[in-house]
């Protein structure tokens, strides 16, 4: 089993294209494949209607995360966004009709402050108030992943106080801002099970703690949502050993059957996952901050921001070129949408697609 949103590991080559790398949702746009593949996976409450819309979204994202590829970084954002906007609507359609047959607002608006003098500080996000029959694709997204957190409406949101938290680029952000990210390389985590029980089982190197002078039994700490789940059992090793405070009396094929249980766990953990080809699999976030927004909903309001930038301030953008934060252009989009399509395709398609 594997640890994560979905039971199983469906495992992409490295050498595969962006084209193929659409195969796994492309299968479910077949008539009556798709939708008993999709019923099956999200219960009954998918109808012919549920999988047109869903089938309408995924031929948009797609549509927009290839013609992404070749784009320069200062225009790249605008369309990787509609591309993160349409397979967002497709999981949420699939997590519940309902949800996409009314009006759907993008949830986020730019909070950009004008001063005098230009800095990438003043570049922020506001989550949107909705009215009537309306709903909000963001307030949906962040409400149904991670720990089902979001911020209430005219909440401002900094862009360079939500970039330590993106998993992709953790790597080399701090070579990068001269800032240390908010995560945690994690080197394992996975599902055990033994007499009966089966948990979740997450290590460390002692060596990363170290860098962030932080003891083994203080991550729990210093990390809430990581430590809401986990507790410190071993650090006779190279390694520093955390498993999940619950075990679930079950095991065999019913692990299979039960594994939202050990799924919810995850989610409630706040471990962020990077499926892609770059960077660390697993990371724990570090803060003892309750309020923090899922690995999904951070990726989407950062892109919708530098979305709004291209589109509507591209003399900040062209500012930017020359400035630390850029990498965010270069760097981060293409690696977010990759990672961004595994993990939502790994919602919809319920297993747990990565690249190796």
């Amino acid at each position: 089993m594997s640890a994560g949103v979905a039971p199983v590991r469906r495992l992409l080559s490295g050498r595969t294209s962006p084209y193929e790398l659409w195969a796994p949702l492309r299968l479910l746009k077949t008539e009556d494949v798709g939708l008993a593949r999709l019923k099956g996976t999200h219960g009954p409450g998918i109808d012919r209607s549920a999988q047109r819309r869903i089938n309408a979204y995924l031929t948009q994202a797609e549509t927009f995360y290839l013609s992404a590829q070749d784009m320069p970084p200062e225009s790249r954002p605008l369309v990787a966004y509609y591309f993160v906007l349409n397979l967002t609507r497709a999981f949420l359609t699939c997590a519940d009709p309902k949800v996409t047959s009314a009006r759907m607002m993008h949830g986020l608006s730019d909070g950009f402050q004008q001063k005098r003098r230009y800095w990438f500080a003043h570049e922020q996000t506001k989550v949107s108030s909705v009215s009537g029959a309306a709903t909000s694709t963001f307030a949906e997204l962040a409400k149904r992943t991670g720990a089902g957190f979001c911020h209430p409406a005219e909440t401002l949101l900094p862009i360079q106080k939500l970039a330590p938290y993106l998993v992709e680029t953790a790597d080399l952000f701090e070579a990068a801002v001269a800032l240390p990210p908010r995560l945690v390389p994690l080197r394992s985590v996975r599902v055990w099970s033994g007499d009966g029980k089966t948990w979740l089982r997450a290590e460390v190197r002692r060596s990363e703690l170290l860098r962030r002078a932080l003891g083994p039994a203080s991550l729990p700490m210093r990390a809430h949502h990581f430590g809401s789940v986990f507790r410190h059992i071993d650090s006779d090793t190279p390694y520093v050993s955390y498993e999940s405070k619950k075990a679930w009396t079950y095991g065999g094929k019913k692990v299979l059957l039960r594994f939202a249980d050990v799924r919810n766990d995850f989610e409630r953990s706040l471990i962020h996952v990077n499926r892609g080809s770059a960077g660390t699999r697993y990371l724990a976030v570090t803060s003892d901050r309750t309020d923090l927004l899922s690995q999904e909903a951070v990726t989407f309001a950062v892109l919708h921001h530098l979305s709004n930038m291209v589109r509507y301030r591209p003399e900040q953008v062209a500012k930017l070129a020359a400035n630390k934060w850029f990498f965010l252009f270069t760097s981060w989009v293409p690696r977010a949408m990759e990672n961004y399509y595994l993990a939502l395709a790994s919602r919809i398609i319920g297993e747990e697609v990565c690249i190796h």
